[in-house]
């Protein structure tokens, strides 16, 4: 409960324009996070703090950043779409475009029968115009 009530502020401030109150916000969340461990089992919560750290940090154009954060929630729950879709995305943000195109390409194979979700085309996008070098 604590994590989801720094989630909101958080969200709240980054709405506000208040990018550094934001990110402390979420640092305090991280704290909480790393004294309780990884879930078992689905999220809890259900957004983890760190993918929505990393989304705070793609929006504030700290790709490099989020790479980091993406990765921590990754490592608890090896194939969360959304953290897939993150790390692909501050991969490419931050110029890094081979470790973009693996990302994106694990997310085409957990959301193998997810052509519909607007992530799934847009790995889809990514990894065609990388295989052409476009």
């Amino acid at each position: 409960t604590q994590i989801m009530h720094k989630e909101l502020l958080a969200l709240v401030a980054l709405e506000e324009g208040r990018a550094e109150d934001a990110l402390a916000l979420l640092e305090e969340g991280v704290a909480i996070a790393n004294e309780m461990g990884a879930p078992r089992g689905s999220a809890s919560p259900l957004k983890p703090i760190h993918e929505l750290y990393g989304e705070a940090l793609i929006v504030l154009g700290r790709a490099d950043e989020a790479i980091e954060h993406f990765e921590a929630t990754l490592k608890g729950m090896p194939n969360r779409p959304l953290s897939l879709l993150g790390l692909a995305r501050s991969q490419a943000q931050a110029g890094n475009e081979s470790e973009a195109r693996r990302a994106y390409e694990k997310l085409l194979e957990v959301w193998s029968d997810s052509d519909k979700l607007t992530g799934y085309i847009e790995a889809q996008q990514f990894v065609a115009t990388a295989a052409t070098g476009g």
